[in-house]
């Protein structure tokens, strides 16, 4: 979450309800507004809360990537089908049916994950009133990922393009996610906020690069 003049900038959303409720205790802890939401990708676990959070502030703006429309078409769709058969299992728990009604209804309405100001190309963006470097990874973990570089603490937030176990290839184009790691260490970060896992320093994400490179070698 990054401070901006016209309030807080989200960075995902999460899956879970407990995930947006965090977010929003957040926010009314600190008495300020959520003004932008940056989805660094479209799977569900970066992209459920969006909806929650706009319940609160309907004028929050979401910035992503386009590639949601094909996700919707192809994986998610896909994924919806395998999750009524969940549902409809006897040993699927209440807790599980509830996980998967939620995502369900957030494909069933599309427009919960759309963005309302997409991101076509990288390049320096102000946000919600700040500066930010926003950059699109075509074809990388997803067929458009959004990472961000914010010069003023030199931190990088880059979604699914690390995560702190195994990379998840499903929806991943190998080499142009290669190619997307080597741009993000070409900005001059200091940490690196991973979409799975704790924070890194540079020494920990060239190392991770390097595994990654390795892995799909």
């Amino acid at each position: 979450i990054f401070d901006a003049p016209q309030g807080l900038i989200v960075v995902d959303t999460g899956r879970s309800p407990m995930h947006a409720q965090a977010i929003l205790d957040y926010a009314k802890q600190r008495h300020r507004p959520i003004a932008a939401i940056v989805n660094s990708h479209w799977h569900l676990d970066h992209t459920t809360g969006n909806f929650d959070i706009r319940q609160a502030f309907p004028n929050a703006k979401v910035y992503a990537s386009t590639a949601i429309e094909g996700a919707l078409v192809g994986f998610l769709n896909n994924g919806r089908a395998q999750g009524d058969k969940v549902l409809t299992d006897t040993k699927t728990s209440e807790g599980q049916k509830a996980q998967l009604l939620r995502g369900r209804y957030r494909v069933d309405h599309p427009d919960t994950l759309r963005p309302t100001n997409p991101v076509m190309r990288s390049g320096r963006v102000t946000i919600a009133g700040r500066r930010l470097e926003v950059h699109l990874a075509k074809f990388a973990a997803t067929e458009g990922d959004v990472w961000i570089y914010d010069p003023a603490s030199r931190t990088a937030i880059v979604g699914d393009l690390v995560v702190g176990l195994v990379p998840f290839m499903d929806t991943a184009c190998a080499d142009g996610w290669s190619k997307a790691l080597d741009e993000v260490a070409a900005v001059p970060f200091q940490t690196v906020i991973p979409g799975h896992g704790d924070p890194m320093s540079r020494a920990d994400f060239l190392s991770w690069r390097k595994a990654y490179n390795d892995f799909v070698a």
